[in-house]
């Protein structure tokens, strides 16, 4: 494409104080790092196209001549609000679950395209696990708390990262990848809509891939669209049983940990620039 437009990149984090800690401001950065590598100029005054990522905060959606919608997630939360967004002439639709864009393009009476939410590219890194678990994701959530805290309880002397009502550190996403890399096993809890259907947290996606540490996800059929051969729990006992085997069997989680890595990198931001490309010119 040789015209260069200029692009205004709107997140859910924009609107929080604390929002530059927050994933999708790290979706929004790598994004617009991808699309200006491309000759594109981000702009946020009277910008050519704006792209709306869609996350865990509804924002208001104040259309441009050009709109690109990306829903990376919490469908129940975008459900409740799907007529506004039905509303909009977008230029462009993508869903980062490929069971739901069907669903998405029922809703709003639309194409939409599958496109998936990476993780970022962090460069290297150097895997010395200093302890069992890392807890990171939506430990604060209700499901990631019911189910984590045991865990949490029976492995107290040996973690790092962030959980609730624990003396731990609070780790923001930009140090993330020093404490993956701290420990042997990462148990990953998604929101419940996420999972159920199927929308893979990127945040899954960036630990997959920018550590030596193994994942352990709650159970997502996302997993298998991405055709990623990850390890999976559906209950406290079946998280046990894998932080037990994976803890005792370390070539196991080693040959695991590398094929998911090799996995998730197939997904990058250059792609996710290429197709949002296209719409450019619409």
């Amino acid at each position: 494409m040789n015209r260069e437009y200029s692009l205004a990149i709107n997140a859910p984090s924009d609107l929080a104080a604390d929002g530059h800690i927050w994933r999708d401001a790290w979706v929004k950065e790598a994004l617009a790092r991808a699309l200006q590598w491309r000759g594109h100029s981000i702009s946020y005054v009277n910008p050519d196209v704006s792209i709306w990522i869609w996350g865990w905060i509804n924002r208001p959606i104040l259309p441009g001549p050009k709109n690109i919608l990306w829903v990376i997630g919490h469908p129940d939360l975008l459900q409740r609000h799907i007529e506004e967004i039905s509303q909009i002439s977008w230029t462009g639709i993508f869903c980062s679950s490929l069971s739901y864009c069907a669903k998405l393009s029922q809703m709003l009476q639309r194409p939409v395209s599958y496109l998936v939410c990476p993780g970022p590219r962090r460069g290297p890194f150097v895997h010395k696990p200093e302890y069992d678990l890392a807890f990171v994701g939506n430990c604060d959530a209700a499901k990631g708390r019911d189910a984590l805290i045991p865990v949490f309880n029976r492995h107290s002397s040996n973690v790092v990262g962030n959980f609730p009502n624990a003396s731990l550190p609070s780790i923001a996403w930009h140090g993330i990848q020093e404490v993956w890399n701290s420990a042997m096993l990462i148990p990953y809890t998604h929101h419940k809509d996420m999972s159920r259907e199927g929308f893979v947290a990127d945040a899954l996606l960036d630990a997959m891939m920018n550590s030596g540490a193994l994942a352990l996800s709650d159970t997502n059929p996302g997993l298998d669209q991405l055709t990623i051969d990850a390890p999976q729990w559906s209950s406290v006992e079946e998280l046990y049983s894998l932080i037990d085997y994976y803890l005792k069997n370390p070539e196991d989680r080693l040959a695991t940990s590398t094929r998911m890595r090799v996995a998730a990198a197939a997904f990058n931001y250059d792609y996710c620039a290429e197709r949002m490309e296209k719409c450019f010119a619409q």
